[in-house]
């Protein structure tokens, strides 16, 4: 066997590091992660960037209703 390849199966879990000389396509199978697939875990840059936005609007909200009720009583 020269190739293997799963591309579009919807598989998912960890995958080991391989050293066999095989072609590897593990395309498609967005849930896999570890080996040749990178790494697993982490955020990506759109997940980070959203919980940033959210907490810096959260905060922000915070702020302006605290001056708000503050400067009201």
């Amino acid at each position: 066997m020269k190739k293997f390849s799963v591309v579009n199966n919807d598989i998912s879990g960890r995958l080991p590091s391989f050293n066999s000389g095989l072609e590897l396509n593990f395309g498609g199978n967005s849930c896999l992660c570890g080996g040749p697939a990178g790494k697993c875990g982490g955020l990506s840059k759109k997940s980070l960037a959203i919980i940033i936005a959210a907490g810096d609007f959260g905060a922000a909200a915070s702020l302006l209703l605290g001056f708000g009720l503050w400067s009201w009583s």
